[in-house]
This record gives structure tokens, sequence and C-alpha cells, in this order.
């Protein structure tokens, strides 16, 4: 159990009106008193910025000083690191009940030469599906697309989503991908930003 935060004091007394700063302090207070006794650990903070942003594992939490607990409310700035790589586009699925991409597959070279796919992106908002679409089916739908590692089943966020896929020439990569790393180093949020034709 990590404590971040504490809404009433141990005698019940409510402090929800009272300024993140104090409670804090009372937090810490409360901390120190129950360490021995409870497995619990205490959430690290610092008004320094620059160490936030440079300790922070995968997102960190701000808020100013003087505010209140507000129920109900997302008081808080949650930020998260940008962590990008630059993937190669080996293949695509196709959305659910239409003829246009759904999501673009991505992936990496390993030691051996071999492309292994290590995620997807499906933020194509932006993009115009049709003629992305288009450009994709117009000759690129071709071997080899992913050498080593290959796209599994379904994605686990969407059931829709169609377990068939197409393989392209690996002559796309995507530009600026963020990517939160799962448990097992594969790109689980990718967000595609831009394409460009490269060659390897």
């Amino acid at each position: 159990m990590v404590l971040f935060d504490l809404l009433a004091a141990p005698d019940g007394e409510s402090l929800l009106q009272t300024p993140l700063i104090q409670r804090r302090s009372a937090l810490d207070a409360f901390f120190q008193s129950i360490r021995r006794e409870y497995p619990v650990r205490l959430s690290p903070y610092t008004r320094n910025n620059i160490v936030e942003a440079r300790g922070c594992l995968d997102a960190s939490c701000g808020a100013l000083d003087e505010d209140v607990y507000r129920p109900g409310e997302r008081g808080m700035l949650k930020v998260k690191k940008r962590r990008t790589a630059d993937c190669v586009v080996g293949g695509f699925r196709y959305a659910a009940n239409t003829h246009f991409v759904g999501s673009l597959l991505l992936g990496l070279y390993n030691n051996e030469g071999k492309l292994d796919h290590v995620g997807f992106t499906a933020t194509l908002r932006e993009l115009d599906r049709e003629a992305l679409t288009r450009q994709l089916e117009e000759g690129m739908i071709m071997p080899p697309g992913f050498t080593g590692n290959a796209p599994g089943g379904p994605s686990r966020w969407s059931i829709e989503r169609s377990a068939e896929w197409q393989l392209l020439r690996p002559e796309w990569w995507s530009r600026s991908v963020t990517i939160t790393s799962a448990a097992d180093g594969s790109a689980t949020a990718p967000v595609f930003c831009a394409g460009d034709r490269t060659k390897r």
C-alpha cells in the first residue's frame, strides 16, 4: 500500500478543506507513526519540477500547494514521460466492418536483422483513412512483412478488431511513436504521428 494523501486526521478531523501542502505534512507525520507497524510506503514528492521530470518511473501528478481536496473532481495534473521510437510499419489490419485501415502494425529489427512485431497504432483519426488504405493496397501488400516475431490474435483492448492482418514491404516507418512499455517489453499504446518511406 502506498500513501499519497490524507483526507482525515487520526482523530477524525476532516482535512478536505486543508491546503495540499498542509495535508502532506500531516501525511508525513501519520506515516512515521505507523510505518513500523504496517507494511505501507509513502509516495515521494518534490517541489522541484526538474527533479520530478527526471525521477518519475512512468508518470507523476502535479497540484498546487494551496489546493483543497475536491471529491469527484480531477484536481491533479497527470504528467507522463514521452518515450519515442522509430518503428517500421510491417503490416496493417482493416477496421471492423470496413474496408479501411484500422491499425498499423509496428516492428523493430532485432540483432539478426529480422523484423519483430512490437505493437500497433490505431490513432489515425487525423489521417485520411481512405487515401491511406488506397496507398497501402496499391503495390505495398506483399512479402516480407514481419520476418521475426509476427502479430498474434485480436487486440486485448478491442475484441471486435480483426485478427487477420496484411503484410507490407518494410518501406514505411512511423515517426515519433509514443510508447508505454508492457512487462514483456512490447509497445502497448503507440501513437502514429506521421509516416514516410524509408529504405533499410
